[in-house]
């Protein structure tokens, strides 16, 4: 079992599951992006709503008209790079 099977709160992010991110990339979102326009999150690292740092909302690829790169932590990812639709399963 990895890490980010189970979701987690670290801080005032939601470390997201697998699943969940599978889930939210089925639905043509591909981030977080604060209201006022300078931070963006991947769905790996969904913010709290309305935490006490910044109101984020979610965004698709349309509303990126450039891209964008994830600014949690040394996260660093493309928000426009896709992620997989179905979770890779297992077998054992």
């Amino acid at each position: 079992m990895s890490a980010r099977d189970e979701s987690a709160w670290l801080g005032a992010t939601e470390i997201a599951s697998d699943r969940e991110i599978a889930r939210v990339a089925a639905t043509s979102v591909v981030g977080y992006r604060q209201d006022q326009g300078r931070l963006l999150h991947c769905l790996a690292h969904k913010p709290a709503p309305v935490s006490r740092w910044a109101d984020f909302r979610e965004v698709g690829a349309d509303d990126l008209d450039d891209g964008g790169i994830c600014v949690y932590r040394d996260c660093g990812r493309d928000l426009l790079a896709a992620w997989p639709t179905v979770p890779e399963e297992t077998t054992r």
